[in-house]
């Protein structure tokens, strides 16, 4: 990722027990929204490989295998790694190897939830992330809405805008429209909001 692990410091990723809460009820979420799109697609996720980029503590991955998928994380933060690998049985699953080194076509559903809007080049990330995919694959994203109705009515103090260390990049459905059409020359694909606010 391009993006330096110095800002990122080990508070970060080392979350309270009440964060840790909170990411897992988040991951649930992220591995429903993801069996719901993969029903939509007619997608059978239990045969398939799926890389979690960005996985941070690793709650995403530690879900997905909890209900029998094969999954995998990446993280360049070795802090959030080792964080993953002592709250979950994800020790084989989880690393900080770099995407850039990882062979061609060798998953079949990409996440990167939360990850873009902390880079300042994400297109790279995302080129990249594509080379990964296998053919018919899926590359599912999320990132704070900056087209949203909360940006509207709250404007400088919306919390996307509170972060600037670490949300470097913002990103509306057009903006994002146009990216994966334009730049990525991404053929198929679907921008949903998951509220107005967001």
């Amino acid at each position: 990722m391009n993006q330096s692990s110095d800002i990122y410091e080990d508070e970060y990723y080392f979350y309270s027990d009440q964060r840790k809460n909170e990411n897992l009820k988040r991951a649930d979420y992220q591995f429903q929204y993801l069996m719901r799109l993969s029903k939509k697609l007619n997608s059978d996720l239990k045969k398939t490989k799926i890389l979690d980029i960005g996985c941070g503590t690793g709650e995403f991955v530690f879900s997905c295998l909890e209900n029998g998928l094969d999954a995998y994380g990446a993280d360049f933060s070795e802090k959030a790694i080792e964080t993953a690998i002592t709250r979950y049985p994800v020790s084989d699953r989880v690393f900080t190897s770099r995407v850039e080194d990882m062979p061609d076509m060798s998953y079949g559903v990409i996440t990167l939830w939360e990850v873009v809007e902390h880079l300042e080049k994400p297109m790279e990330l995302l080129q990249e992330a594509l080379r990964l995919l296998q053919v018919g694959g899926t590359l599912l994203l999320s990132t704070p809405n900056v087209g949203s109705l909360w940006v509207k009515l709250l404007k400088s103090k919306w919390h996307g805008f509170g972060i600037p260390q670490y949300h470097v990049t913002c990103f509306s459905p057009v903006s994002m429209k146009i990216a994966l059409k334009k730049q990525l020359a991404v053929e198929h694909y679907e921008i949903d909001t998951v509220s107005p606010y967001n």
